[in-house]
């Protein structure tokens, strides 16, 4: 496995990570223990860099990874501040204390809840939220200091404001943040300037066949300033994957690439990435992605193919 530093001065990280946005989605003993297993099997294939949030299934992806950082202290955890679950109307507010309710009596049950409540998510960088989400995910993984906080695709808007950073800046020199980062939104216009000087160590985009307009404008900026860049999704959310193609090369092995892995050699091709970090809950999934990021360079025949359809 192929590792790049992350930023200037940054940790040493695998050029594929694994997005653990689905971990902790069963509630039940046998989903932990699956989770663990897909850890596990993770970190044997070299991979050391594991991608959270405090909004992922409400807390429980930072606390499979609190339980399974103890015996692998050494791997790198980001998670990300500025998403909340928040009732939006009365019925909704009626509504969710039965629900939550009935879950902790049917842990199967969570995947349907957290599905019913994702459209329901909201922002909220408040000096005071971003405070408590932070000792809640230090508690949550099991730590005294995060390892990479991602403020969590503000507006453009926000990063506008002189202040948008001073709470994470406050907690970084208490020691309770190791590095900063930033998740962009697709589409907006972020203000370069600011984010060039509130000390970033990464920041996290799309880039995928057919969508590289950000890359376009953060891959030079990055490079620049010594920052590293994280992509968070290489498959453009599945779109990628339903262009078909008779080949797309091969792996290190000879056999067959097959379109998605197409897709994720593409996202980190360029040097100027640091990494990806697909999602999955599964160990084939898992093992076929990182064949891809192992397997040789796309010919330029192949990167003309994948961002002509």
């Amino acid at each position: 496995m192929e590792h790049r530093r992350l930023g200037h001065n940054g940790p040493e990280v695998s050029i594929i990570g694994l997005g653990c946005n689905q971990l902790g989605l069963d509630g039940t003993a046998a989903g932990r223990r699956a989770d663990l297993r897909l850890l596990e099997r993770a970190v044997e294939l070299g991979i050391n860099h594991f991608d959270s949030a405090e909004s992922y299934t409400h807390g429980d992806s930072e606390r499979v990874l609190g339980m399974f950082r103890r015996h692998h202290p050494d791997i790198l955890v980001a998670t990300k501040v500025g998403f909340l679950y928040r009732p939006q109307n009365l019925v909704q507010r009626i509504a969710t204390p039965f629900i939550r309710s009935a879950v902790k009596q049917f842990p199967e049950r969570r995947r349907r809840r957290i599905a019913w409540e994702r459209p329901r998510s909201t922002q909220d960088f408040s000096p005071r939220y971003v405070r408590k989400v932070v000792e809640n995910s230090l508690r949550r993984l099991s730590t005294e200091c995060i390892d990479l906080m991602y403020l969590h695709s503000p507006p453009a808007s926000l990063i506008e404001q002189d202040d948008a950073f001073d709470t994470v800046i406050r907690l970084r020199e208490a020691g309770k943040i190791r590095y900063l980062a930033f998740s962009t939104r697709p589409g907006p216009a972020y203000p370069l300037d600011t984010l060039t000087q509130v000390g970033l160590q990464a920041v996290q985009l799309p880039l995928s066949p057919g969508n590289s307009d950000d890359a376009h404008t953060f891959l030079p900026w990055a490079r620049i300033n010594g920052i590293g860049t994280v992509i968070n999704m290489p498959f453009n959310k599945g779109i990628a994957l339903r262009l078909q193609g008779p080949d797309w090369g091969v792996l290190a092995d000879g056999s067959p690439r097959t379109l998605a892995q197409a897709a994720l050699r593409f996202a980190v091709q360029s040097a100027d990435v640091t990494c990806a970090i697909p999602g999955t809950s599964k160990i084939a999934h898992l093992e076929e992605n990182v064949a891809a990021v192992n397997s040789p360079p796309l010919t330029s025949e192949e990167i003309e193919r994948l961002t002509s359809k």
